[in-house]
């Protein structure tokens, strides 16, 4: 069994001056236990901000892919399709959203396909205008609200 890190022994790193570092040192911080409750902070952070989308009035035509009898060229014009269920799954996984950017980068990305697809003034343009709105408020936010509208721990 290694010794604790306590224990350690110390590592001189030339400079002007005498420095002397330990194992303790270079890894303050960086733990797997901080990376771990870094990366479950995230996810719950993630979880609310679909939950709120979700909620909203506007996610209907988002939450399941585009159905080929609806739209039988939909896949023909979109090269990149994704929807709120495929989102939903990726954050499930536990490790596809390392980051908030990345989440709203998908979700960004459900607007520009409907906006691409869909003429503007349609109902489906409209509502990708009211998702576009509501990813970039609750995304510019540093606390995340939940879906009751108090901050997220």
């Amino acid at each position: 069994m290694y010794g604790s890190i306590s224990n350690a022994t110390a590592y001189h790193l030339p400079s002007n001056n005498s420095t002397y570092l330990t194992a303790q040192h270079i890894f303050k911080g960086t733990t797997e236990r901080d990376r771990n409750i870094g990366h479950s902070k995230l996810q719950g952070q993630l979880k609310n901000l679909l939950q709120l989308i979700y909620s909203s009035a506007h996610s209907w035509p988002f939450e399941n892919a585009v159905s080929i009898e609806d739209s039988p060229d939909y896949y023909d014009i979109i090269t990149n399709p994704i929807d709120l269920k495929m989102i939903s799954d990726r954050h499930k996984q536990g490790d596809f959203y390392r980051t908030r950017e990345m989440m709203m980068s998908d979700l960004l990305q459900i607007v520009a396909n409907c906006k691409q697809y869909n003429k503007e003034g349609t109902e489906f343009y409209e509502a990708a205008e009211n998702l576009e709105r509501q990813v970039l408020e609750l995304f510019k936010e540093k606390e995340v609200p939940t879906a009751q509208g108090s901050a997220a721990d």
